[in-house]
């Protein structure tokens, strides 16, 4: 009898292992997570009786049925194979981005912060910040790259948001993605490789710089990711995402007890921080946090109903009339920190009106699909403008609101 020989390849592992000092360590890694494979000749192998074995093609028994299972798989396969080239041509890529400089941010500097506070520090960060356009996309929304986190803070972003995905079922390891299989492409794959880098900057400038805001949102639903769906996020999820922020933050970070303690917060006592917020529905699961703040959303409809005191930190839609802004501003006005996305791939960055209603409102985290860039080689812009989301009144990433 012939043997039947399966190769399987060894499955790489997301956490990190080296016990360097950060600033040493090389923070990235753009090796792919190898999945386990088996190949077998799927043409001449019959399984009988738990064997392998190699049988001529003459003795093998066949279906009636065999067609018809064929058809089954092969035909929905090519519609979605029609579709995916469908989208491609309905979608074509946009132009390529002007190439910027890195900006200087003020509130980094120390003495611009004297007597402020920090929810009067207003933020350009971005959405879905670790994204990459994958090959094939199926919307029009989906055709955009970011380039990686440090770039980004070189640039003068403060704030990035980070989706996760329960990584494996003994829920211990996470992945940084956007959807399961259509759009998981990133340029950072676990917290680690997001973070880290981050905190090696920090160190870097001598953390003489604004507060590095973090939003984690794990993706739940079933068409997002079937496992995270499958084993939902608990409390001990919430420990060994805290492990690993520290791990990879091992720095000075703004915790909910400091926030608690003290509030408003001296914004010259956050510099050179980093702040770790968590979208979730309530905040029982984060009741023994030490890193991370509970980001609830909170409609513009419902801001005044927030208690300031139990929440610090919250998560609206975009200001879009004036009355829009006016409910913000009531809520900064409490010291709320309100996050909101501005400028997604539909909209055109050039017009500011949007963004001069945002300002107005005072909301300090704004995130946006259109940020500034160094490599036009990475970043497709929308709309085909090369122009970026920046503030009305200044090309700075960063302000205060101070009325």
């Amino acid at each position: 009898m012939m043997a039947v020989s399966q190769a399987t390849s060894n499955v790489s592992n997301d956490a990190p292992t080296s016990k360097s000092n950060p600033i040493a360590v090389t923070m990235f890694s753009n090796d792919a997570v190898l999945d386990k494979q088996m190949e077998v000749n799927s043409d001449s192998l019959h399984i009988e009786k738990g064997r392998y074995e190699l049988v001529p093609s003459s003795n093998r028994p066949r279906s009636c049925c065999c067609w018809v299972c064929v058809a089954s798989i092969a035909l929905p396969s090519l519609l979605i194979i029609l579709l995916l080239l469908l989208s491609a041509v309905i979608y074509p890529a946009r132009s390529r981005a002007t190439v910027y400089k890195p900006v200087t941010v003020a509130v980094d500097n120390d003495s611009f912060t004297a007597g402020a506070y920090l929810h009067e520090l207003q933020c350009i960060g971005t959405h879905n910040s670790y994204r990459l356009q994958p090959a094939i996309t199926l919307s029009g929304e989906w055709r955009y790259s970011h380039e990686p986190l440090l770039t980004q803070l070189r640039l003068g972003l403060r704030h990035f948001e980070l989706d996760l995905h329960v990584a494996s079922f003994n829920q211990r390891r996470f992945r940084v993605q956007h959807v399961q299989l259509f759009d998981d492409k990133a340029s950072c794959q676990s917290v680690h490789e997001c973070v880290a880098p981050a905190y090696a900057w920090s160190q870097a400038v001598g953390g003489k710089h604004a507060p590095v805001t973090f939003m984690f949102e794990f993706k739940e639903q079933f068409l997002e990711s079937v496992r995270t769906n499958a084993v939902k996020v608990r409390a001990e999820q919430i420990a060994s995402l805290e492990t690993e922020i520290k791990q990879a933050w091992p720095g000075a970070i703004l915790t909910p007890v400091d926030a608690a303690e003290t509030w408003p917060y001296k914004l010259d006592s956050a510099m050179g921080k980093a702040v770790f917020l968590l979208r979730a529905v309530d905040d029982a699961t984060l009741s023994n946090s030490s890193v991370l703040h509970w980001l609830p959303y909170v409609s513009l409809a419902q801001l005044k109903t927030i208690d300031a005191v139990r929440t610090r930190y919250i998560t609206t839609n975009s200001v879009l009339t004036a009355t829009d802004a006016a409910r913000v501003k009531a809520a900064v006005a409490r010291s709320i920190i309100v996050r909101l996305r501005v400028h997604s791939p539909a909209d055109d960055p050039g017009n500011v009106t949007t963004m001069a209603l945002v300002e107005s409102s005072g909301a300090q985290l704004i995130a946006t699909d259109h940020p500034l860039t160094s490599d036009p080689n990475c970043c497709s812009q929308r709309q085909g403008t090369s122009a970026h989301t920046r503030f009305s009144t200044t090309d700075n990433l960063a302000r205060l609101f101070v009325e």
